[in-house]
């Protein structure tokens, strides 16, 4: 090929990105890339075993089959389209699974408490190369639960040595309250709207709400489960709290007046491992065991308006979006599943992560943060949309890229299938855009064609 075929072909490939189309995120992108040519001299060496294609394709068999294996971990097989999440960076430094992650009130932290080995509460900077900021320790035995308070300047954590403890998120990391009474594991826990009270959730049946203002003194026992309490929450007023429970129910709670029990929610099978209010507090959205997401009307009889079907384990966290308008799960499959909250239907986009235990958003619904069995932390990031302003941008003496490319190379083809597990997140586009262009350049240069 000369040098105006290889022109072409780059060019095309940038007006594509200039026009918000981004080959590499409108396709699957396999993990073996097969590269076939008239038996080319200078890359016979590379030909695979008969071992490793034990029976080829007869279309094939005329032609020397190289084989170019783009291996970037299990978490990582195709690129991510517009609107989707990708992989931005793993945060390691926990020695035992991750059990809750969460974001500070601007994104700019991330909290995580883990299993029993390691039974550590670490800090983490979302912004600047995520280092472990601070490592707290008290809890005997697994923190199960943490979460910021609305300034992020103290931390909430719960664990199974039956405490509830309270941690200074800013000067160093400090404990400054235990709170006790619960008379087994501590499964959740929660501030409300204002930081005043805090909701913890435990094994021994009943729902606990205490005054951190006052030194942490309990201020009401909610009774109403027959088994652990498993997920707590506030809605965005901190007039209510939402219960999941191994008893298959969901509760919603008067957290004002009494603490009566206002709704009881029944629909799983099995235990519910995690409840959550949307925004404006109008709905609940449940995870079980049973493998279904459930989105709850939490005003109006506590009807169950979807059924969000796809995972294939035991749903152990699930959050709305800062809007409500999507849900993100988490679950025992390996998978992060992300839902339309509104109008239900088939999972948006799945994520590979091995044995999530828990997913949060961040406040701009931009980024998530999920927590495995794995040990890891790891943040995805928001793709968005390229604008399309950019259009209209390349000069109008530019002639037609299909033409060009027709007219100059009749003989080049690119064929990208499908990926087999088009269930994992992205790389960055510039990693695939170079692998991309580097591929067409030498294969353009020795006269193969990329199938």
């Amino acid at each position: 090929m000369t040098m105006k075929n290889i022109f072409a072909i780059t060019m095309l490939l940038f007006k594509s990105i200039a026009e918000g189309h981004d080959i590499l995120s409108t396709v699957s992108i396999p993990r073996t890339l097969t590269v076939e040519s008239n038996s080319h001299p200078n890359l016979a060496d590379t030909q695979p075993s008969p071992q490793d294609h034990p029976d080829p394709s007869p279309a094939r068999s005329a032609h020397m089959v190289h084989r170019i294996e783009i291996d970037e971990g299990n978490e990582v097989t195709r690129r991510a389209k517009a609107d989707e999440f990708r992989l931005l960076r793993t945060l390691k430094g926990h020695t035992d699974w991750v059990q809750s992650v969460a974001f500070n009130h601007d994104g700019s932290r991330i909290v995580s408490g883990s299993h029993a080995s390691d039974r550590t509460i670490k800090v983490w900077d979302a912004v600047a190369g995520g280092a472990a900021i601070q490592t707290m320790t008290g809890h005997s035995s697994s923190v199960d639960s943490v979460a910021f308070n609305p300034d992020g300047s103290r931390i909430v954590s719960g664990g199974a040595d039956h405490t509830v403890r309270v941690w200074d998120a800013v000067g160093g990391g400090g404990l400054l309250q235990t709170l006790r009474g619960h008379g087994t594991l501590v499964w959740s826990v929660a501030f409300n709207p204002d930081g005043s009270r805090i909701v913890s959730g435990s094994s021994d049946w009943t729902v606990r709400v205490w005054d951190v203002v006052a030194g942490g003194v309990e201020l009401q026992r909610l009774r109403g489960h027959s088994d652990w309490v498993l997920s707590v929450a506030y809605n965005y007023d901190g007039s209510r709290i939402v219960s999941g429970s191994r008893d298959n129910t969901i509760r919603v709670w008067d957290a004002v007046a009494g603490g009566a029990a206002l709704l009881t929610l029944t629909g799983h099978i099995d235990a519910v491992w995690s409840v959550a209010f949307s925004p404006d507090g109008s709905r609940i959205v449940s995870g079980s065991k049973d493998n279904t997401i459930l989105v709850w009307d939490a005003v109006a009889g506590g009807e169950a308006l979807l059924t969000l079907i796809g995972h294939s384990g035991r749903i152990w966290s699930v959050a709305f979006n800062p809007d409500g308008s999507r849900i993100v799960s988490g679950s025992d499959d390996n998978t992060i599943q992300f839902w339309d909250a509104v109008v239900g239907g088939a999972a948006l986009q799945r994520l590979r992560n091995s044995g999530v235990r828990s997913v949060a958003y961040n406040p701009d619904g931009l980024q998530i943060v999920s927590g495995s069995s794995d040990r890891k932390v790891r943040i995805w990031e928001k793709l968005i949309p390229a604008p399309s302003s950019i259009q209209s941008s390349a000069p109008s003496s530019v002639p037609s890229m299909s033409s060009f490319v027709n007219s100059s190379l009749p003989s080049a083809s690119l064929s990208l299938s499908p990926s087999p597990d088009p269930s994992t997140s992205s790389t960055p586009v510039s990693q695939k855009l170079s692998t991309t262009i580097i591929v067409v350049i030498v294969c353009s240069v020795t006269g193969l064609s990329i199938l």
